[in-house]
């Protein structure tokens, strides 16, 4: 809550000391638990969650802690696997190793709350008290009010096209904190592995990664912001149009005699 009151009362406050908050026993300690255990997949290393439960959580937590405060912890390779979807095709969902996923839960803690305070009201994906059941509600909101023309729009393969660079300009906007962006900036890149071959991605955030919806929300805030200022404010006068997004998916809505629907 403080860095969320601090992002929102200084728009143009760049964070620096985000490194200390992230190697915070407190909130290694909260990514920790954050961790989904219905799941025992396990990523390059081999390591499970229930294996570090019956070796010892407060080692395993104080070996991360110490490669964060030394700057010694590297991100490990990703192994990928591909899960069948309903349409024939294949969605690429990388396994993270534990540590990884660890340190990403506690960046995420870290990140959220300050980009939370820039977010558009419009945006319901992956946030804090927002949800799927709340966007279709919104949707039936402005329905009432007479904007009955309805556009549905997704973005193909959006968390596999997005630009690295243009992405580390987004959290650069909020972070000054080097080592923190490093961090992320590695998580992007790392190593994916497939069969038996290693490839190093030019584009994209990881599917599978804690804190992919996160940085998927900061990029495409772009996008609401474009929307809200080019659209709405410019035609303030007018019976307007309203955006509703969940991460990747859109429905802009304008208000006319007709109902349409494009998929």
């Amino acid at each position: 809550m403080k860095l969320y009151r601090e992002a929102s009362s200084r728009k143009e406050k760049r964070f620096k000391h985000l490194k200390k908050l992230l190697m915070k026993e407190e909130v290694l300690r909260a990514a920790w638990e954050n961790l989904n255990r219905d799941t025992n997949s396990a990523g390059v290393d081999s390591l499970t969650i229930r294996q570090v439960e019956e070796s010892g959580v407060e080692e395993f937590l104080q070996t991360v802690r110490e490669e964060l405060k030394t700057k010694q912890y590297r991100a490990d390779n990703i192994r990928r696997v591909d899960i069948p979807k309903e349409d024939g095709s294949q969605r690429h969902l990388g396994i993270m190793t534990v540590k990884d996923r660890l340190v990403q839960g506690a960046m995420k803690l870290v990140l959220e709350p300050i980009f939370e305070a820039d977010f558009e009201n419009c945006s319901f994906g992956f946030r804090p008290s927002k949800s799927t059941k709340l966007a279709s509600l919104e949707v039936y909101k402005w329905m009432e009010t007479g904007l009955n023309q309805v556009v549905k729009g997704d973005i193909k393969n959006c968390f596999d096209n997005i630009p690295h660079d243009k992405l580390m300009d987004c959290l650069k906007v909020r972070i000054e904190d080097k080592y923190v962006l490093s961090i992320i900036e590695s998580w992007l890149k790392t190593g994916v592995v497939e069969a038996d071959s290693v490839s190093h991605p030019k584009k994209g955030v990881p599917q599978g990664g804690i804190i992919s919806p996160l940085l998927v929300n900061i990029f495409l805030d772009q996008f609401d912001k474009n929307w809200k200022r080019d659209v709405f404010e410019a035609h303030a006068g007018e019976p307007g149009e309203r955006l509703v997004r969940y991460a990747d998916d859109c429905v802009p809505r304008k208000r006319t005699h007709a109902t349409v629907s494009v998929a």
